[in-house]
Parts: C-alpha cells; sequence; structure tokens
C-alpha cells in the first residue's frame, strides 16, 4: 500500500508564541493522538515557540485535507487544547 505524505504546519493566531512549557508536553500525545485515530503516522514534528511543524503519513483512502481538517476540528471543538484552557494559560495544562 503506498502512503502519501503531507507537510503540515499549524500557526496560532498573530503568530503569538504560545508554544512554550507545558503545552509543548502537552501538544505532542495529542496530536499523535488524533493522528491515530485516522490511521495516519506523524513521522517527524517541530514545536517551535509561534509554529507547529509536522510530517504525516496518511493512507491513501483518506484526503490530506481530511485529515488536518480533522485535527484542526477536534482542537476548534474544544477536545484537545481550548478545553484545557492551555494557550491562553500555559500553567493550567
Amino acid at each position: 500500500m503506498i502512503f502519501q505524505a503531507a507537510r503540515v504546519v499549524f500557526i496560532p493566531k498573530c503568530r503569538k508564541k504560545q508554544l512554550y512549557g507545558q503545552v509543548r508536553k502537552f501538544l505532542g500525545p495529542v496530536f499523535r493522538e488524533l493522528a491515530r485515530q485516522k490511521e495516519c503516522l506523524i513521522i517527524e514534528g517541530h514545536m517551535m515557540a509561534d509554529h507547529v511543524y509536522m510530517l504525516i503519513q496518511i493512507p491513501p483512502k483518506y484526503a490530506a485535507s481530511t485529515v488536518i481538517g480533522f485535527i484542526k476540528f477536534a482542537e476548534k471543538r474544544g477536545t484537545t487544547i481550548a478545553s484545557l484552557g492551555c494557550l491562553s494559560n500555559p500553567s493550567d495544562c
């Protein structure tokens, strides 16, 4: 089976430097779990202070936009980052 790979960059609004400390430790497992739910694998990932870079291996049955939309939507509906308030106050994580 041939997998497609997608390079993804997530950037917080206004490129605020919010991805530090406890948030960095929290986000890695969250992104891996969300990718696993869509049968994907994060091959490579880097967290910077103002963005997240990932290389994701995606099975052919999913479009890259579907997987990225799933991760972004899960984040927006509050099942990941927003539910803990991590981006507004990293010490709460």
